[in-house]
């Protein structure tokens, strides 16, 4: 902090304050840590000036990287919110697509069905093989050669 001429807890407080845009509620509790201690605020600041300085630099520091904290926190609450949505779309291509695949596995299956009966009705057997593809066999001792 810039030197300046040295003045009472209470004024070094208050300027203190200005510069670092200190809230209020944080003001209060440095004047009642003094009051606390029956240091009256009137007193010179010189032997608290360094503690103060200090004091309100690291309130500054913690407030910004609150601030940051949070908006990184906006933003990864943002990536997540599309994250989500990008989810949802992706599942209901999903359950389209399997909606798809079971009419068609159905569909299949009934045309299928609709093949055998008209198989059977024809008199095709299913597994029938011509005797050209039946592998040839060798006669045994009993058979006629």
């Amino acid at each position: 902090m810039p030197e300046r001429s040295l003045k009472s807890i209470a004024e070094e407080i208050e300027i203190l304050a200005r510069l670092t845009g200190a809230p209020r509620a944080f003001v209060e509790q440095v004047r009642a840590l003094f009051t606390s201690k029956a240091i009256s605020l009137e007193e010179a600041v010189e032997p608290f000036l360094a503690a103060l300085e200090e004091a309100f630099r690291r309130e500054e520091t913690i407030r910004a990287c609150s601030s940051q904290a949070r908006r990184g926190l906006d933003r990864a609450q943002e990536s997540l919110g599309r994250v989500r949505e990008i989810h949802r779309e992706q599942t209901e291509h999903l359950r389209r697509a399997r909606a798809n695949l079971e009419s068609s596995a159905r569909r299949i299956r009934e045309s299928g069905e609709r093949l055998e009966a008209a198989a059977y009705a024809l008199g095709v057997r299913r597994g029938a093989y011509h005797e050209t593809d039946a592998a040839p066999i060798v006669p045994g001792p009993k058979d006629i050669q």
